[in-house]
């Protein structure tokens, strides 16, 4: 094993997650920051235009924050997986 076990239960510092935010963006992903649940609810739901076509592949973070519902059953959105 790595020895890096049993860290995932511990924050991230700002700094790993500022190196983080850096090597998405070299590769053309965009990432930010937030500091809680509510703060990602809301800065997911900024980057979704009414009606967009989306799909969430069963998140389990969309799930915990609360979008998964607004994307299921929120009518604002297409949501793919009910389309089938």
């Amino acid at each position: 094993m790595s020895g890096q076990a049993g860290h995932f239960d511990e924050p991230a510092t700002p700094e790993s997650l500022e190196l983080l935010v850096i090597k998405l963006k070299e590769r053309n992903i965009e990432a930010t920051v937030v500091a809680d649940e509510s703060s990602a609810y809301e800065a997911v739901l900024q980057r979704l235009p009414e009606g967009a076509e989306v799909h969430a592949g069963k998140s389990k973070t969309l799930q915990d924050i609360g979008v998964t519902p607004v994307l299921v059953e929120g009518g604002r959105y297409t949501y793919l997986r009910n389309t089938t």
